[in-house]
């Protein structure tokens, strides 16, 4: 024993050699008489690395630095009490894992009792020793922490209080190393059972730890090995451990709060974002168990910012619901669910009760990156529907205000868009005045989102669902089990309701029917429209007797679109059924435009008939619509002006019955960069108001407010409205509503040069009409004061101040508005006093004037 001592002595003496006070003599120590050598040797090491653990917490309150040397001379000699004190008693069977399998085991006789006791007295040593700050990255950690639970577990006493309460310190301390032993610990299939099952527990204990998930998504998830291979197939193993089925119900409760830890924090840093699939599919992996109490914690706990939108705490003015941080998590987060990989997304059907509320902030926002995020969760969700639940789901959205399927924000929720630069901008949600509360048209929103989509199959088939809409049965106030004599308030809310759904459907349909894809799906397989329309015309016919207004349009639309398939009709068995229904239909019409349809319907397919045996001359409507749509900008100028002449002087029946379509063209011709082009437009759009009267002016109002066109092309709208106006010279009175409400509304705009647009707009519309506005007289002071005031671009408000002193100028019987006109008064002198840009001052003093 002497000997054995020496030479280990010896041995540590060289390893060591900065630290050789702490090594004291054998005979200081009590060392156990009857055991072995090199027992009582590490008993011998622990009490030398005892004084280590020690000497190592001091130099951490000290200024005192331990070197590189002196590390690396520590981790020799915390391997050689790892060698003799820890891995001679481990169970035998974790000798079968791989990280041990080149470890000699020494042969040291002992009973069960004597091995337990012996491995207790390792672990406390190493448990204070692994505790120690300045040891958590030295290189022997791994493996000392692999022995150390390698040990622990073999205990047979492992399960004890104290023992959890220092695993918990460890744990707290090295976290994903941690995990990282303890699954490859568990991996080796070779363990007894008991074995197994407390390693399994320990890990799933580990697992609901705060950031626990967030641990072992950085273990088991390696990037960079394979750029190719997608995140969800990285993340299997994670999927198996905490989607499972077999868990205890508290597990998965807890585990599901700790994967929305790590969402939100994914969400909010950039480095973390590679771990969002991982966290989508844990989450969607335990949904798909169908645990009542799991999906509901999973559901409320995604959507729950969206039913504070619902039912905000509070309902006063200026409270904000959602502020720009929390808005964009609600948004990325839902859209990370649902509009991932397919393989890991959550299943749509948790969207469906709140598609109304996410149209509503769609249709509140500006064009920034989260309205497009908005929009694609809309169209996934619908897309994802069946039919008939699509259709009960576009019925609820489009034709009712309440519905018990989709729930609706709180009416006076506003959103509000500030800083807007490009794609991106801030956003909110705050209580707004209750006279401020926004309207909500759901048709306009959905055709938007349709539009921006490239999902064809979604926009057919919500077309085919409104489209059937047409047949008079759909239109009409359905009976009711009440008396038949209903008191006024009941019958205006029956006519409300079906007034709405006729024009949600004749505007969605007129916006869809020219979408060029749908088009292409319709002509490449026709039947299932021709069908639609022949039931349709089939049931006017029969419903002749009692034909109303309504039907007429009905039947307008539906033969608008029949003529767009002529060529696919004629090669359908459904062909001479239609012309025997056309025929019966212009018998009976007393509508000119009804009978214009089916004479031009009639025409078409007797030409097409004719077609293979003759070459027919090209109507003139045909040919100026070609010539609009060559490239070169005289073919277009000459094309422009044919339909000048048609319409207004040769009253072409062809082309009055497609004025829609020419006012499409003119629309599109507008965007060409020739100024000679863009004047015959103008000139065109002022011919089409003779027979299209306001749709004219609303189209380029739309097209004015769009946010979804360019900016310069919007701008340039708006200088066609002021010269078709001027065009119209006393008729535009008849539309100074419109056009007045469109540029104040535009002059609140957040763009700089929307409002300056808007304002120069708003004053030459003023001043042809005449002044001729006194209904909008105070709204308009109003607004032109706030720009005054508030406004922080110079441009703006120079022309705020010019509208404003042209108004007081040109209006008469301006003594009927002295109560308006002492603030505006007030103003104007503040500007001609205090103002530093000459121009303003200029204008606010003609105003006092």
């Amino acid at each position: 024993a002497d000997k054995y001592f020496e030479v280990r002595n010896n041995i540590i003496e060289n390893e060591i050699p900065s630290l050789p006070s702490i090594i004291q003599s054998r005979k200081e120590l009590h060392l156990p008489e009857n055991s072995s050598d090199s027992w009582k040797f590490t008993i011998y090491l622990y009490h030398i690395l005892t004084e280590l653990t020690r000497l190592l917490d001091v130099s951490e309150s000290s200024t005192a630095q331990l070197t590189t040397e002196d590390f690396d001379n520590l981790a020799t000699f915390i391997h050689m009490c790892l060698q003799l004190g820890l891995e001679p008693y481990l169970h035998p069977d974790m000798w079968k894992n791989k990280c041990f399998s080149t470890v000699k085991r020494l042969t040291d006789d002992h009973s069960s009792d004597e091995s337990n006791e012996r491995l207790d007295l390792g672990i406390k040593v190493f448990s204070q020793l692994l505790l120690v700050k300045e040891l958590s990255n030295y290189n022997l950690v791994e493996d000392t922490l692999l022995t150390y639970l390698a040990a622990t577990f073999s205990h047979t006493r492992n399960d004890s209080d104290s023992l959890h309460n220092q695993l918990d310190r460890i744990y707290e301390r090295f976290g994903e190393k941690y995990f990282q032993v303890l699954l490859i610990l568990k991996g080796n299939q070779a363990l007894p059972m008991p074995l197994q099952k407390a390693l399994h527990k320990e890990l799933m204990k580990r697992l609901i730890c705060p950031n626990g998930f967030e641990v072992i998504c950085k273990t088991l998830i390696k990037f960079g090995d394979d750029a190719d291979e997608p995140t969800w197939k990285k993340s299997t193993a994670v999927f198996d451990i905490v989607g499972r089925k077999g868990h205890k119900r508290e597990f998965y409760l807890a585990i599901i709060d700790g994967i929305y830890q790590f969402f939100h924090k994914c969400i909010k840093l950039k480095e973390l974002q590679k771990y969002i699939e991982t966290c989508v599919g844990s989450l969607s992996r335990i949904y798909s168990l169908k645990m009542t109490e799991t999906s509901k914690k999973i559901r409320s706990q995604l959507v729950e910012r969206l039913e504070d939108l619902c039912q905000p705490k509070e309902i006063f003015a200026g409270f904000v619901v959602l502020d720009n941080e929390e808005f964009r998590e609600v948004i990325l987060k839902m859209f990370f669910s649902f509009c991932g990989s397919i393989h890991v997304s959550m299943p749509s059907e948790i969207l469906v009760p709140y598609l109304r509320v996410l149209c509503q902030l769609f249709s509140q926002m500006e064009a920034t990156d989260l309205k497009s995020k908005i929009s694609a969760l809309i169209v996934q969700c619908l897309h994802n529907r069946e039919r008939a639940e699509l259709q009960a789901i576009i019925n609820s959205l489009l034709f009712e205000e309440t519905s018990s399927n989709l729930k609706a924000m709180h009416s006076r929720i506003d959103t509000q868009t500030v800083g807007t630069t490009g794609t991106s901008g801030e956003h909110k949600c705050i209580i707004s005045k209750a006279s401020d509360s926004s309207f909500f048209d759901a048709s306009e929103c959905l055709i938007q989102i349709l539009k921006a989509s490239n999902n064809n199959i979604l926009t057919y088939n919500i077309f085919i669902h409104l489209f059937e809409q047409l047949d008079g049965r759909f239109l009409e106030p359905k009976p009711t089990q009440s008396d038949l004599i209903q008191d006024e308030e009941e019958l205006t809310q029956l006519m409300s309701k079906v007034f709405r759904k006729r024009v949600a459907i004749y505007f969605s349909l007129s916006e869809l029917i020219n979408q060029k894809q749908l088009l292409f799906q319709i002509s490449e397989n026709p039947s299932e429209m021709f069908n639609i329309c022949l039931n349709i015309l089939r049931n006017h016919l029969t419903q002749s007797q009692h034909k109303t207004l309504n039907d007429d349009h009905s039947t307008i639309l539906v033969l608008s679109v029949m003529k767009e398939f002529v060529e696919k009709l004629r090669s359908t068995d459904q062909c001479h059924e239609f012309v025997q229904v056309l025929v019966q239909m212009k018998a009976r019409t007393e509508h000119n435009e009804v009978e214009n349809q089916i004479d031009s319907i009639l025409a078409a397919l007797n030409h097409s008939q004719e077609k293979h045996f003759r070459v027919c001359d090209k109507s003139k409507f045909a040919m100026a619509k070609e010539l609009c749509e060559q490239s070169s900008p005289h073919l277009k100028v000459y094309g422009l002006m044919q339909f000048i002449k048609l319409i207004r002087d040769e009253k072409d029946k062809e082309t009055i019955n497609n004025k829609h379509a020419v006012l499409a063209i003119s629309l599109i011709c507008l965007k060409d960069v020739d100024s000679y082009v863009f004047l015959n437009c103008i000139k065109l759009l002022i011919v089409l108001v003779d027979i299209l009267e306001s749709v004219v002016l609303e189209m380029l109002i739309a097209e004015y407010q769009s946010a979804e066109n360019e900016i310069d092309q919007r701008l340039k709208i708006g200088d066609v409205i002021v010269k078709v106006v001027e065009g119209l010279g006393p008729m535009s009175y008849n539309y100074k509503n419109i056009l007045i409400n469109c540029f104040l509304r535009e002059s609140t705009s957040n763009v700089n040069e929307m409002r300056l647009s808007s304002l120069s707009n708003l004053s030459s519309i003023c001043r042809i009409l005449s002044y001729q506005i006194h209904n909008f007289f105070q709204e308009m002071m109003i607004i032109l004061q706030s720009i005054i005031q508030n406004d922080n671009y110079l441009p703006a408000r120079r022309a705020a101040v010019m509208v404003l002193t042209d108004v007081i100028n040109g209006i008469d019987n301006l003594i009927d508005f002295q109560e308006i006109l002492l603030p505006v008064y007030k103003i104007l002198l503040e500007i001609a006093k205090t103002e530093d840009d000459r121009s303003t001052r200029i204008h606010a003093e003609l105003g006092l004037d």
